[in-house]
């Protein structure tokens, strides 16, 4: 079965992120191809659980709701697409005061996706989903950003074909989101690691940002002809710890680029 990327999901519908372009033709109906891979650092949820849940979130949103109670939508869309994970982080919504009993209307089918359908009816609650532990959260963006998924990329195609590396990653905390990156004062951060000849970039962030983070990745390769990367991690023998080196932009246009994660 063909690998599903997070770009894949959110690029079947560009509404979904602001900002974003790509110019593959036909892109509303046929996302581009996933090129970078990439894959979640996570002790309770590998690789081939991760696929579901997005694979459930690419299917047709079938249902229309009118002034129902959270929780009840939830029961609903749980139901009709068990392999989603969908949850509530009741506790998050408590913190702030909010309860499950928030009404929801949608009754728009015009071609919407599942996931689609969540991120637009959240929105609106002002609550967002947090894929990690092998569930789908409907959470505050505040709980988002206190507990980040941490997500490895193989960006080892841009170190073969540019000669300024460095403008990957200043062009993702220039272009996603600016303000939830740490060099502006967010709670995301990212690393560039070199392991062997692979160059990985850990980036530990609200799972939306990661999303669209991939779908930058995958448009910037796409556009370059840069060539598919590994959809694992590599199983050769780690480096010596010599050979890792964290990759600074000078202190005059982003001053660090710090914060640790571990992948399996």
């Amino acid at each position: 079965m063909r690998s599903l990327s997070p770009a894949c999901f959110l690029l079947s519908g560009l509404m979904l992120l602001p900002g974003i372009a790509c110019a593959e033709e036909g892109l509303l109906g046929h996302p581009p191809r996933s090129v970078v891979a990439s894959w979640p650092v996570d002790a309770l949820m590998n690789t081939a659980e991760e696929q579901r849940i997005l694979a459930a979130l690419g299917q047709p949103m079938e249902f229309i709701f009118v002034n129902e109670p959270l929780d009840q939508v939830v029961r609903e869309l749980r139901q009709q697409h068990p392999t989603c994970r969908l949850m509530i982080d009741v506790r998050a919504l408590e913190d702030m005061g909010l309860s499950t009993d928030q009404r929801v209307t949608y009754t728009d089918r015009a071609s919407a996706t599942l996931g689609q359908a969540l991120l637009l009816v959240l929105e609106d609650l002002d609550l967002t989903l947090s894929l990690r532990n092998g569930w789908l959260r409907i959470t505050t963006n505040e709980a988002a950003e206190e507990k980040l998924p941490t997500r490895v990329y193989d960006v080892t195609a841009w170190f073969s074909a540019n000669e300024a590396p460095f403008n990957l990653r200043e062009t993702i905390v220039l272009s996603i989101d600016p303000d939830t990156w740490e060099e502006l004062g967010g709670p995301s951060s990212m690393k560039l690691q070199r392991i062997g000849r692979s160059r990985l970039l850990v980036i530990s962030a609200p799972t939306l940002v990661q999303w669209k983070v991939d779908a930058l990745l995958n448009c910037l390769a796409n556009a370059a002809r840069l060539p598919a990367t590994s959809a694992s991690p590599r199983s050769s023998d780690p480096p010596p710890e010599s050979s890792i080196k964290v990759y600074r932009k000078s202190a005059s246009v982003l001053p660090r680029f710090e914060g640790s994660a571990s992948a399996r």
